[in-house]
């Protein structure tokens, strides 16, 4: 099983939540909404593939109840930010470090 790394710190005075992975590592985001879509977009895109390791690409739209895998094309030190919102709430925003 993977160690997971959540760093804690102020950036632009706002608490921000870093996730250390290693590069080969797959990210897997489950909707716990029972009822709404859960939508999630990268910054940069150029770094985030699909499940398969294949394309780039900006977001995914994961259904209520469901899960689905990203892969990050990535070297050490780099990182991407993301926002993930469900329905209409309030999005977060943490990023991803890759260790």
């Amino acid at each position: 099983m993977a160690n997971l790394k959540l760093y804690v710190a102020v950036a632009n005075g706002k608490t921000l939540t870093k996730i250390g992975k290693k590069s080969a590592d797959k990210i897997v985001f489950h909707n716990k909404s029972s009822t709404d879509s859960l939508v999630v977009t990268f910054n940069p895109t150029n770094v985030v593939k699909d499940k398969h390791g294949n394309s780039s690409i900006s977001s995914i739209t994961v259904l209520a109840g469901g899960k689905e895998t990203v892969t990050f094309e990535s070297t050490l030190g780099s990182s991407v930010k993301y926002t993930a919102r469900i329905g209409t709430t309030t999005a977060e925003d943490p990023i991803i470090i890759i260790d």
